[in-house]
């Protein structure tokens, strides 16, 4: 709570220089401990830094074309993901792309194209931000390695924050009404909304761990579950927090669905035997989805066609909401993903099927807000309760019922 209270009481701008992930850890998980985390860059060296790097920012938007002109009060979208989040943003507010702003956050190419700043609009945001880190540099109630971090981390970012305050002023000034939406970009969020414009976060997949202190003040929050909803009250957010829309299944098929993780993250062969296995002996057909960021290996479909599996094409276009929607699947398995949620939301029962390729690999994804354990059926740990569905000793309505009421 003290830590929490002091950051409040600093300049907008040293917040947006702690808004690291590096820092946020370290304060939800207490990550780095108090020790040596290298060389302190401080000094005269790196304000030089930061002037030729605002000049060099300055000369080059002269050299980028502008785009032709848009229209007043367009809806501004940050892409800041893998190249599908804005997807889902325009999927929520029934947009087009023909009808929004759509710029890649770290491409000041994009930004260059809508507006140009002037050279003492650079100049005087460098010479703040540049007080906020020396704010930093002194504060008596900051713990000494996050002062450390922030210094090291935050004098790469001096130039490129004043920059980005200097376009959102210049952006703001053109479109008093316009409101940016965003699947995260935090620091441009934060300065975003320092100069009056309305901001919106739509996560793109279940959120994890927040520190209260370091999140903007976002407008409205979309989120995926009632559990992440009651986590970000419970911190005190104040925002419009909204769930996503999900329609129910009226009907279902007689299949399974498989969401594969990333390969690199392993895959346990000897579950997914297991789990075809089971279910097979019910007469149920099995898909698989490979993860929509990498193409499937040659190991995985040779698996899948020796297996009688059916494979689902790798489309980034197609999330796994739609997939259940499409093909009306009765289970969706899958290990700690978004999917597992996505599916009771549309009425399907999910199973979150941990294997020992997953442990130590992506279990810190456990730690965030949606409750796995109470929301899905565990392969390892209740499959006598699966069983009994297939058996028709438990309804699937009941069971439904069990997940979402645990």
């Amino acid at each position: 709570m003290k830590n929490i209270d002091t950051i409040k009481s600093l300049p907008s701008g040293s917040i947006w220089l702690l808004s690291n992930t590096k820092i946020e850890d370290e304060f939800i998980y207490r990550s780095t401990k108090e020790k040596d985390i290298g060389r302190l860059y401080c000094g005269p060296r790196i304000y030089l830094y930061s002037l030729l790097k605002i000049l060099f920012y300055y000369i080059k938007q002269h050299f980028v074309l502008r785009v032709k002109p848009y229209l007043k009060n367009t809806p501004f979208i940050l892409k800041v993901s893998r190249g599908y989040d804005h997807k889902n943003i325009l999927k929520t507010l029934k947009l087009s792309e023909d009808e929004a702003i759509l710029v890649d956050v770290f491409n000041f190419n994009d930004l260059m194209k809508l507006e140009k700043v002037s050279l003492n609009s650079l100049i005087k945001n460098l010479i703040y931000l540049i007080k906020c880190l020396n704010t930093i540099k002194i504060s008596p109630s900051l713990p000494s390695n996050i002062i450390k971090i922030a210094i090291n981390e935050g004098y790469k970012n001096l130039a490129t924050y004043a920059y980005l305050l200097s376009f959102f002023s210049k952006f703001k000034e053109n479109n008093e009404e316009s409101a940016i939406y965003s699947g995260g970009g935090v620091v441009a969020s934060h300065i975003a909304i320092f100069v009056g414009i309305r901001c919106s976060l739509m996560y793109h997949g279940l959120m994890g761990l927040v520190y209260i202190a370091l999140m903007p003040k976002f407008n409205t929050i979309y989120v995926y579950s009632e559990d992440e909803k009651k986590y970000l009250r419970s911190k005190g957010v104040l925002s419009n927090i909204r769930i996503y829309p999900f329609q129910k299944l009226h009907s279902r098929n007689k299949l399974v669905v498989i969401f594969s993780r990333e390969e690199s993250e392993g895959i346990d062969y000897k579950i997914l035997e297991s789990i075809v296995g089971f279910f097979e002996h019910f007469g149920y057909h099995i898909h698989l989805r490979g993860h929509p960021r990498v193409p499937m290996s040659k190991e995985l479909r040779e698996w899948c066609n020796n297996n009688g599996l059916t494979i689902i094409a790798n489309d980034v276009n197609q999330n796994g909401s739609s997939i259940i929607e499409e093909i009306k699947p009765s289970f969706v398995i899958g290990v700690l993903s978004t999917v597992l949620c996505e599916s009771l939301n549309r009425g399907v029962i999910p199973i979150n099927a941990w294997g020992s390729k997953a442990i130590g690999l992506i279990q810190n994804m456990n730690d965030g807000p949606y409750n796995f354990d109470k929301r899905c059926f565990s392969w390892e740990t209740e499959k006598r309760t699966i069983d009994d569905i297939l058996l028709e000793r438990t309804g699937y309505n009941e069971a439904l019922h069990i997940l979402n009421s645990r």
